[in-house]
């Protein structure tokens, strides 16, 4: 069985290969050169590292590395759910808090206290369950001279480093290896946000970010137009351009002169442009760019998004879309119509009503002798699938490209 699978993937050609999956390097499919962040998302999930070397590949295909991505974020968020659950019973069994290898850190704000050993705040403690008052108390210099001391002694008597049968690496200490690496077990879990470490230092170190977040978030900023506050600066620029800066679509695309409000939304319509060569694994559709290929692959999953309002329960694939549809339960019309007042949920529903009403903006029908013309896209594309039909597969295939790129004019019908 083995013989044959090698003799599938041919690996005498794997230079030319992805290093994962071994599809060939053309044209046809995209690649990108093997980083750090990569090596990393492959050892994390197979304990094997990706060894740099002119003997192998050097580059993985996009499919690999979108599902890379996908499966260490998945491995992530099982690991942190774990470790919360953790916490959580560990908080809730006060009997086991006795136990010196099971110890709770806690985090304290005191505007009298100052922790000589750590370089926090002022107002800043951190301590554990059970704390020898006398440790507090050992001079530093004696501390200093007995590790000296004991590390004299491990280079004199130092063994030969044991190798892990698990992995195969190389450790000094090789029951800390096993339970650390492999088995996991953490000795020290912060009891806000459950983060859990083997090591007391690696807590510590961790305590300090939470030091630094209190400090922050004792300030507050307001915005000076609305009033609303915000406990970070970053929050309060991003709502003074979303609420109240005027939006001009400034950014225009060299192709087809569509105009956006970012870079950003520009730079992901440009790759729109590009040949459809990302085929979708379940349905086989073509795209263009990994960000439409990733948002269409939600509509081949279960919808996650549920309206919570009684009597409704609607279903969505993505969360924009339910937070969109809570604005109708909630009559929450932002949207208002500079020439007649008239509100509207949405900007695209605000939108579709200038263009059609007060610029008479129309869709024409492109194929000749058709005299269709229609208010919204979604219109004009039912036009041509249900009354096109017949002008063959290849004809009917570039109308609805027309119609994907067709913009509203205000002209009357040949």
């Amino acid at each position: 069985m083995n013989a044959k699978i090698e003799a599938e993937i041919e690996l005498e050609n794997h230079l030319e290969k992805c290093r994962c999956c071994f599809r060939i390097i053309e044209k046809s499919v995209k690649f990108m050169k093997i980083d750090e962040i990569i090596q990393k998302n492959f050892f994390d999930l197979t304990q094997i590292e990706l060894i740099s070397s002119p003997d192998f590949s050097t580059k993985i295909c996009t499919f690999c590395q979108n599902d890379l991505n996908v499966f260490s974020n998945f491995r992530t968020s099982l690991i942190n759910n774990q470790l919360k659950l953790y916490s959580h019973i560990q908080s809730t069994q006060e009997q086991d808090y006795n136990k010196p290898e099971h110890k709770k850190f806690h985090f304290e704000s005191s505007n009298q206290y100052t922790d000589l050993n750590h370089s926090f705040p002022s107002n800043v403690k951190i301590k554990t369950e059970k704390e020898d008052p006398e440790d507090i108390f050992v001079d530093c210099e004696t501390i200093i001279e007995e590790k000296a001391e004991k590390a004299r002694k491990k280079n004199q008597n130092s063994k030969p480093k044991k190798c892990c049968e698990v992995c195969g690496s190389s450790v000094n200490n090789y029951r800390r290896h096993i339970l650390k690496v492999h088995l996991h077990v953490k000795n020290y879990f912060c009891d806000l946000c459950g983060y859990a470490s083997f090591f007391r230092c690696d807590m510590e170190q961790h305590m300090k970010v939470h030091a630094k977040k209190s400090i922050k978030q004792q300030q507050t900023y307001y915005c000076e137009s609305c009033g609303l506050k915000f406990n970070k600066k970053f929050h309060l620029n991003a709502h003074v351009r979303a609420k109240h800066t005027e939006k001009v679509r400034s950014h225009i695309c060299n192709i087809c002169n569509k105009a956006f409000f970012s870079t950003e939304n520009l730079k992901k319509h440009v790759e729109s442009h590009n040949d459809k060569d990302m085929p979708c694994e379940f349905c086989g559709k073509l795209f263009s760019c990994i960000n439409n290929l990733r948002t269409h692959l939600y509509y081949h999953s279960d919808p996650k998004f549920i309206c919570d309002v009684e009597g409704c329960g609607k279903k969505f694939y993505m969360r924009k879309r339910l937070r969109a549809h809570m604005k109708t339960h909630a009559n929450q019309k932002d949207h208002v119509c500079s020439y007649c007042d008239k509100r509207y949920f949405s900007q695209n529903d605000l939108n579709r009503h200038i263009f059609s009403i007060h610029q008479k903006l129309r869709f024409f029908c492109e194929e000749p002798g058709c005299h269709g013309n229609f208010s919204r896209r979604e219109y004009y594309k039912k036009h041509a699938m249900t009354h096109h039909q017949n002008i063959g597969a290849e004809r009917l295939e570039l109308l609805l490209q027309k119609v994907r790129d067709a913009v509203p004019i205000q002209r009357a019908p040949n």
